[in-house]
């Protein structure tokens, strides 16, 4: 019997805990749902207040683009690009529509990149990164130059001379778009090789590239050397080269070009007055 009243007792302990426990936490649940309540209330009022001065700013005319700053643009009229941002620009610095006019800097094939900073009330400040022309790429009768990411960007100059100008290539490519020929690979591995050159110190004026067994580089003196597909060897048959023209000068020979591009020659360059054992056969216009 006391058993059982001692087990009623328990029951109705643990009942009375159960139900207290319920009740804190129904009242924090509560607390916690104001709170919640509470913060997304006031973030709607945040954000209607900010559309409400961002209306109003906009039809306001003292925040309209009145100075605009240019920056990097030196190949490009800076009077052009005002010209043009001040309509791609024009109205409410709040409501311009900054990628588009981006794109349409950036649809110049001299602007490699550009971007636009507004600043309040009235200021535009724009950045312009131009492409550096590294190479020239001789196309349809015309030449364009050529940037470090093969992009073309405009008709070369007359007599322009900062970098190699590549023949061989069919593209119907324009000024802004990219060049994907991967033979510019090889045109560009066989102009690096006049670097070896610390005799003379040319560079390789003019690169052919049109015919699928050779490549045909001209220094900046006139001289050419004829160069096979096997670039693995190129290196130590520019040194034979090397090693040739500098023995034609010794002799008082003229030296019209080199021809390294078929197969089976010995080269020998133990020492730049060496000859090689065939190069009778291959100094081209020696006379």
């Amino acid at each position: 019997m006391r058993l059982a009243r001692d087990a009623g007792r328990m029951f109705r302990t643990t009942k009375v805990r159960a139900t207290s426990a319920n009740k804190a936490r129904n009242k924090m649940r509560a607390k916690v749902a104001g709170i919640a309540l509470l913060a997304l209330l006031s973030l709607f009022l945040v954000v209607q207040a900010y559309a409400s001065v961002r209306r109003a700013a906009a039809q306001n005319n003292y925040f309209t683009v009145k100075n605009i700053i240019v920056s990097g643009a030196k190949k490009l009229d800076e009077r052009r690009i005002r010209g043009l941002l001040q309509v791609g620009l024009s109205g409410n610095i709040f409501t311009r529509n900054i990628d588009r006019v981006t794109s349409i800097l950036e649809s110049n094939p001299v602007v490699e990149s550009a971007s636009i900073r507004l600043s309040l009330p009235d200021v535009a400040e724009v950045s312009i990164v131009e492409r550096k022309p590294s190479s020239a790429v001789y196309l349809d009768g015309k030449t364009y130059l050529m940037d470090a990411g093969r992009f073309l960007i405009e008709e070369a100059p007359q007599n322009w001379s900062g970098g190699p100008v590549i023949k061989g290539i069919k593209s119907n490519a324009r000024p802004g778009q990219r060049l994907s020929d991967p033979r510019l690979d090889d045109a560009f591995s066989a102009s690096k090789l006049f670097e070896l050159d610390h005799y003379w110190h040319e560079k390789g004026a003019v690169i052919d590239i049109g015919d699928t067994d050779r490549i045909v580089v001209t220094s900046s003196s006139g001289v050419f050397v004829r160069l096979g597909r096997d670039q693995r060897a190129w290196r130590e048959k520019f040194y034979e080269y090397m090693s040739a023209r500098r023995i034609s000068a010794d002799i008082g020979t003229t030296f019209a070009g080199y021809d390294l591009s078929f197969e089976g020659q010995v080269v020998g360059v133990a020492g730049e007055a060496e000859q090689t054992n065939n190069s009778t056969k291959k100094i081209q216009g020696v006379s």
